[in-house]
């Protein structure tokens, strides 16, 4: 996925803003940025192609909950609601991927516990897919955030 947002210097040209500025990148450039994302149709594809596009839907979970923590952050609801069915999107697709446990973390430690859409899909995923917990770094990352363990 490519975000793209104006820059204050060229209100109108495209600038790329790595998902680790997100939370720096001030919330109207945020909401441009989201909003006007490319996203390609799902075609039939070759398996390099496939194991492509898996991983790089995988690591926008974690770009989705940065997203939604700015957000949140910022007090912008109409960016909070499309970040977080974007990030619930990316978990039914994803939820079996490495970076899960990333995501997983980064919900818990980014959002504050009365906003609780995301802690609901991760929690809802783990209990549903159980095997998520044999996994190492989902067993730890369970271990280590209070309030997700159960």
């Amino acid at each position: 996925m490519d975000y793209d947002a104006a820059s204050d210097a060229a209100i109108g040209a495209n600038v790329a803003h790595p998902p680790d500025q997100v939370l720096s990148t001030p919330p109207r450039q945020l909401v441009t940025a989201y909003a006007s994302s490319k996203y390609s149709g799902r075609k039939s594809k070759s398996s390099k192609e496939t194991e492509k596009a898996v991983s790089e839907d995988a690591g926008n979970m974690v770009m989705h909950a940065k997203i939604f923590a700015a957000a949140v952050k910022y007090q912008v609801p109409a960016l909070q609601a499309l970040a977080a069915s974007k990030f619930i999107e990316a978990v039914k697709t994803n939820w079996d991927q490495d970076s899960f446990a990333e995501a997983a973390y980064v919900v818990y430690t980014t959002t504050p516990k009365e906003v609780g859409v995301l802690r609901d899909e991760i929690a809802k995923t783990i209990f549903v897919h159980g095997i998520l917990l044999q996994k190492a770094v989902v067993e730890a990352v369970v271990r280590a955030i209070d309030g997700l363990a159960f």
